[in-house]
This record gives C-alpha cells, sequence and structure tokens, in this order.
C-alpha cells in the first residue's frame, strides 16, 4: 500500500477548569485553540471565565495560535440579523 501524506490539524477546546489547567501542556501540540463559554458559563462567575479567556489569547497570540470561541449569545444575535 502507498502511504498518503496527510495534515492532521489538532484544536484543543477549552470547556472546563480541567481544560484551562493543562492549557500550557498543550498549547504548543495544537493548531488552534476553541474556547466554550457556554459550558463555563454553568460553573464560573463571567468575571472568572473573562479572565480565563484573556490569559488564553495572550498566549495564542504570544505564540502565532489560532483562537476561536463562541458563546450562544452571539450566535443567537447572528441568527436575528
Amino acid at each position: 500500500m502507498e502511504e498518503k501524506k496527510s495534515e492532521v490539524r489538532i484544536i484543543l477546546k477549552i470547556d472546563n477548569q480541567n481544560s484551562i489547567n493543562l492549557f500550557d501542556s498543550y498549547v504548543e501540540k495544537v493548531e488552534a485553540i476553541y474556547f466554550s463559554r457556554n459550558d463555563l458559563n454553568i460553573k464560573d462567575s463571567l468575571a472568572k471565565i473573562c479572565y480565563n479567556q484573556k490569559n488564553i489569547v495572550n498566549k495564542c497570540a504570544y505564540l502565532g495560535k489560532y483562537f476561536l470561541f463562541l458563546f450562544l449569545f452571539l450566535i443567537i444575535i447572528l441568527i436575528l440579523l
């Protein structure tokens, strides 16, 4: 069989406190980071979520990683427009 070259891209999903704690150990190995505010809103305060998101965005910018974030209200607004 002939081997095919494949470029696998990995996206790290941040959706709980454990994934925030492990962020530094995985950020070098992934292509992009997806910050899921919907899942975090259930357990954490908005101030804590924003603080964590800001720190992760700064680290991603420094390392040249892509950063994605969506939350339910943004999706609803975009659907209604």
